[in-house]
């Protein structure tokens, strides 16, 4: 059913939850505003729900684009692991059968960067999910963009789906065991905003935070050397951050999160 609406809602996911609720399909998904899907991929994603009739969620890789759909790079996702998914969302584009969602909502209202998060985990921890070694997607990264600009809201959404996910009575003990992980990787998440804020000794408290959670994930190394760099002077500290980001991602994708007028300050 084709079907349009333009009117005032109470954000992303109340907005989704409406059209959720008037959509009469058995495969649901979404796409933002600013994404885009590639020529075939519907076909693909019908295909394998049609031949596996026991999967709620399907996903393949993505390519990164920027602002005017300059192709950056294409990231491939691993194959489905849910003690993987459950420490961190990889995801960019998923789809997920109808019969995996209970409840009238699609998504959490609560949430307005994770929502897709916290959905791949209530499919996948009772159905199975699988990867298409496609690319499905394009995702548009630019200085605007909630992956970019709102790394305060999304950190708080992570404790949000955290919470939620740790509480629920029937969760697999695998996946429980992996609660200090999670918790580590999220308090290192808050150390890098904290440094990025030039809070450094916030940062300090929060890296100490995720070493004494876990001490061996995330990467020990990495929590080490913003530990490190607390220490160091500012301009030192900054230029061995901007260095291992240049080592990380490409040329290319590091411009593209950078607004024309920050690059004409640098």
């Amino acid at each position: 059913m084709a079907y349009w609406i333009t009117e005032p809602d109470r954000g992303q996911s109340h907005a989704i939850n409406k059209r959720f609720a008037r959509s009469t399909g058995e495969i649901i998904a979404w796409i933002n505003s600013d994404d885009t899907l590639l020529p075939g991929a519907l076909a693909k994603v019908a295909e394998a729900f049609v031949k596996e009739g026991g999967l709620g969620l399907v996903y393949g890789d993505y390519q990164a684009i920027d602002g005017d759909g300059h192709d950056l790079m294409n990231r491939s996702s691993p194959e489905f692991d849910l003690g993987q998914l459950v420490v961190s969302n990889w995801i960019a584009q998923g789809f997920v059968r109808r019969d995996a969602v209970s409840g009238a909502k699609l998504v959490a209202e609560e949430l307005h960067c994770l929502m897709d998060w916290h959905l791949w985990l209530r499919a996948s921890l009772q159905w199975r999910a699988r990867r298409l070694p496609f690319l499905l997607g394009q995702v548009r990264f630019h200085p605007h963009s909630k992956t970019v600009s709102a790394h305060t809201r999304f950190n708080a959404e992570h404790e949000w789906v955290l919470t939620w996910l740790y509480t629920q009575a029937d969760l697999p003990g695998k996946i429980r065991s992996l609660r200090r992980v999670s918790y580590a990787l999220f308090y290192y998440a808050l150390a890098v905003q904290e440094f990025e804020r030039d809070n450094r000794w916030g940062a300090w408290r929060w890296i100490t935070r995720s070493l004494c959670t876990n001490l061996f994930r995330p990467s020990p190394f990495k929590r080490l050397g913003y530990w490190c760099s607390v220490l160091l002077p500012t301009i030192v500290a900054t230029r061995l951050q901007r260095r291992f980001r240049e080592r990380t991602y490409s040329a290319a994708f590091l411009r593209a999160l950078v607004s024309p007028r920050d690059h004409k300050q640098s």
